[in-house]
């Protein structure tokens, strides 16, 4: 997990983006954190010194090593607990998505950070039995879930920093 401040002209960038996405996310402001999300996954490869290409696809959103990068971010403040927290993908993008890997962020505008908790392959995350499949309705931790999605622990990812190791 790498940890970064927010910086002032992401929240200018996020801000300014219309709050439409593809209507399959599962939080409210979605553009806003996914923006956020994107930013920082962007400057954490550019620190690893991981070439990348931004695309304005609908289903991924970096090219990196050949692979598309889709980035997942979700408000939540308790990133520090890797171990308790997890990462949610409506299930509508497991056979609608063209994309390669998942990298989760969690984005805390209060505390004015981002961290990026690590990344997996898309097949693997739908089919890990370390995850855990629930229905529109479900109660998830505290609230009910939106729309079908599956849920994995942060714990079971890969660090970033392995990226670089990759061959193209």
């Amino acid at each position: 997990m790498i940890i970064l401040k927010i910086d002032p002209n992401w929240l200018d960038i996020a801000y300014g983006e219309p709050e439409t996405l593809n209507h399959q996310s599962v939080n409210s402001n979605s553009k806003i954190t996914g923006t956020l999300g994107e930013l920082a996954t962007c400057q954490v490869l550019d620190g690893l010194g991981i070439s990348f290409d931004f695309s304005d696809s609908k289903d991924y959103d970096l090219i990196v090593k050949g692979l598309r990068f889709d980035v997942k971010s979700s408000r939540a403040s308790k990133y520090g607990k890797r171990e308790a927290g997890n990462g949610l993908v409506t299930a509508y993008l497991r056979d609608h998505q063209k994309c390669d890997v998942y990298i989760f962020c969690c984005v805390d505008i209060d505390k004015e950070e981002i961290a990026v908790m690590g990344y997996c392959s898309k097949e693997w995350f739908w089919t890990t039995k370390k995850g855990k499949d629930y229905a529109a309705g479900e109660i998830v931790k505290t609230r009910p879930i939106k729309s079908d999605a599956r849920l994995l622990g942060y714990r079971y990812l890969k660090d970033i920093e392995e990226i670089a190791k990759w061959k193209a």
